[in-house]
């Protein structure tokens, strides 16, 4: 899925991270993602207790830039333009001339953010790289690990020195408050990303390497160490505690990358697509209702002008019945009406440093019928089905959602060099679909042969949530002069079938078929 990853984010919430890769030659790509929802009947999840609204609510969707890919040494290179530290560096003369400027304090201030957020995804890469090799063939990455190791380790301790030298120089009197802070954030990040990805190493690296090098255990528990024993000399509040539960630390390190990550996050503004046709046809329900409700009372008056009679009343309360009714039904029917020509919400992306709306979102949700399931997704839902008993055992009401994604390449290149391909993370949360899920689990009794006794046995309950999530790419769009879409130049298609195991207590794991 274009490079996407599918994961249990907590006890009720799985996480789908979708990349969407632009074609910067085009001036548009379009994205259609779809996800087909196989939720088990014993759930009890139907369209009538099962709404828009209540699956909406448990769906929570972030867009934002893709990390920038750099090197180490890219990172660390003074005279790459692309490089945070380079642009910081290239400030601090303004920033000096003229302390109390907002555009050039802002600058920096940005740079600070991408800094941390792009140096936080290259360790993280980095430490992967080494745990992925180590794990694969521990023989082999023997030989000239440990090298690659120490070259890593001094790159690191550069970006170290380099930072502190740039924090000396950003050390101006009427500087902002927000500067001051964003480079103390800044210092906290690097020291507890490097304490928290070598710590890591450190435990794989001791474990699964055949001959740990014991200079370079002593080389990543020495950095390890001297960041802990900096971030306590500076009480920080990013520095752990055995003696208590680390409420303080969890609250500051949330923050903080929030903090850094929000530079690249886009913003969602909601569009109302169906207000004015809503209004138009509940106008016409109304003007409609009152005609029939002008012509009926004009009959009741003819036929009964010279009656008070029993009639006479009852003619009144059904021409009330058949105008309130009428207004009603047409109401209704144009709610119906609106789904069918509109998709449920409509988003403007917008990019909160140029100010610029780059793109749109439309997504809908509706229930599937048997019959109505594309043959393509119920193939890749067979695909997890181990014989025809349980296919045949497991009925499931499917949902879909269906969004399509639009992005203007175009704006992004113009006000954007670091910055290009676009991630969604979609979270879900699945507290409501196991509402109805019987206890997580149950004891049997059964005869065991070797002990000649009844004994109990633990039996655990379990879901099959089942997600085919389809996505299609569309690139190399133009339009003609008359500013209609032109035949589609590439279409790619992915499918990807990925399986959540949940029980009454939320997801037990997730697992891709």
């Amino acid at each position: 899925m274009q490079g996407g990853m599918f994961e249990r984010h907590d006890r009720y919430n799985f996480e789908a991270k979708i990349n969407y890769t632009l074609d910067t030659r085009q001036a548009k790509n379009k994205y259609f993602l779809t996800f087909y929802f196989f939720v088990p009947k014993q759930l009890n999840v139907t369209r009538k207790n099962y709404s828009r609204t209540d699956f909406y609510a448990d769906m929570h969707t972030y867009i934002r830039f893709r990390d920038p890919r750099f090197t180490l040494q890219e990172l660390l290179d003074k005279y790459n333009n692309r490089s945070p530290l380079c642009q910081i560096a290239g400030n601090i003369a303004a920033l000096r001339e003229n302390p109390s400027s907002e555009e050039v304090n802002r600058k920096i201030i940005h740079e600070l953010r991408m800094f941390g957020s792009i140096f936080k995804s290259i360790l993280k890469a980095e430490v992967r790289g080494f745990i992925r090799l180590i794990s694969q063939d521990p023989k082999a990455a023997a030989k000239d690990l440990d090298q690659k190791i120490d070259e890593f380790l001094t790159g690191l301790r550069k970006i170290d020195r380099q930072f502190d030298l740039l924090g000396k120089d950003l050390d101006v009197p009427n500087t902002s408050r927000e500067l001051q802070e964003a480079r103390s954030f800044a210092r906290d990040l690097i020291s507890l990303e490097l304490q928290n990805h070598l710590t890591l190493f450190l435990s794989v690296y001791r474990k699964k390497s055949k001959k740990p090098s014991r200079k370079t255990v002593y080389a990543l528990i020495s950095l390890i160490e001297e960041h802990v024993a900096f971030r306590k000399s500076r009480n920080s509040h990013l520095v752990r505690n055995d003696e208590t539960l680390n409420e303080s630390f969890t609250y500051w390190e949330g923050i903080l990358k929030k903090y850094f990550q929000g530079v690249l996050y886009l913003s969602i503004r909601d569009k109302d697509i169906t207000g004015k046709a809503q209004h138009l046809f509940y106008g016409l329900a109304a003007g409609v209702a009152m005609f029939l409700s002008l012509m009926l009372g004009y009959w009741i008056g003819m036929r009964f002008s010279s009656e008070q009679s029993t009639s006479f009343v009852v003619a009144l309360v059904a021409a009330y019945i058949i105008k309130d009714r009428t207004k009603d039904i047409i109401r209704n029917y144009s709610n119906s009406l609106l789904r069918v020509f509109f998709p449920d919400h409509k988003f403007m992306i917008e990019d909160p440093l140029s100010r610029r709306t780059i793109g749109m979102v439309r997504e809908s949700m509706h229930f599937l019928s048997p019959g109505d399931i594309p043959a393509k997704v119920l193939q890749e839902r067979g695909s997890g089905h181990m014989t025809r008993i349980e296919e045949e055992g497991r009925p499931e009401e499917v949902l879909v959602y269906h969004k399509v994604v639009t992005i203007n390449t175009q704006k992004i290149s113009r006000y954007h060099s670091r910055r290009r391909d676009i991630n969604e993370i979609i979270r879900f949360n699945v507290r409501k679909l196991v509402q109805y899920a019987d206890d997580s689990f149950h004891f049997d009794k059964v005869w065991d042969p070797r002990t000649r006794k009844i004994r109990r046995i633990k039996c655990a309950k379990v879901y099959h949530l089942n997600l085919i999530i389809r996505l299609e790419t569309l690139t190399g769009q133009r339009e003609t002069k008359l500013g209609l879409p032109a035949a589609q130049e590439k279409k790619q298609i992915i499918f990807k079938h990925v399986r959540v195991i949940l029980n009454q207590d939320g997801i037990v794991r997730t697992a891709e078929v």
